[in-house]
């Protein structure tokens, strides 16, 4: 799987593969705090891992 990332960053210029990969994590970043909004509505009363504080 690595393979088919790693041959078009090989090839292409260094602030294009920069770029990508710095819109990516901003992407997945978007994903996860979605997803934490999303489970506090939907399940308010799942706990956080031991070591986490809850706001509330």
């Amino acid at each position: 799987m690595a393979a088919v990332f790693a041959v078009p960053a090989a090839f292409a210029p260094l602030d294009v593969v920069v770029d990508l990969t710095t819109i990516g994590t901003l992407a997945v970043m978007a994903v996860v705090n979605l997803a934490v909004m999303v489970l506090r509505r939907r399940a308010p009363s799942c706990r956080a891992p031991s070591g986490c504080r809850s706001s509330r």
